[in-house]
């Protein structure tokens, strides 16, 4: 499989809803900067996770429900390994992209 670089994801997830962002194939690993952009004229919460496979439990969640306000806020160097994926949540218009880089998990 060749290596992937550029956007990795893009969303506009719905409020309140757990959305399974990037999920990152067997045999590879991904590292990239994720941002959520405050597209509404009033403050917003979001969330991330990163799973090892299956819908994020309590201890997936690397923060939520953080408040946000128009300023875009940002997670570099978010590294996900073979078979793990990504979840966000937002309460409002927010999108979320995941731009990095895919290679061979040596």
């Amino acid at each position: 499989m060749a290596n992937n670089s550029g956007r990795l994801a893009a969303a506009v997830p719905p409020g309140g809803q757990d959305v399974e962002l990037f999920a990152c194939a067997a045999g590879r690993k991904a590292i990239g900067t994720l941002t959520f952009n405050n597209r509404a004229r009033t403050n917003a919460t979001i969330s991330l996770a990163v799973t090892a496979g299956g819908a994020p439990v309590a201890a997936d969640w690397m923060f939520e429900e953080m408040l946000m306000d128009a300023i875009p806020a940002t997670v570099t160097g978010l590294v996900v390994g073979g078979g793990q994926k990504i979840y966000v949540r937002t309460s409002g218009f927010v999108g979320v992209t995941y731009n990095g880089a895919v290679t061979a998990d040596t």
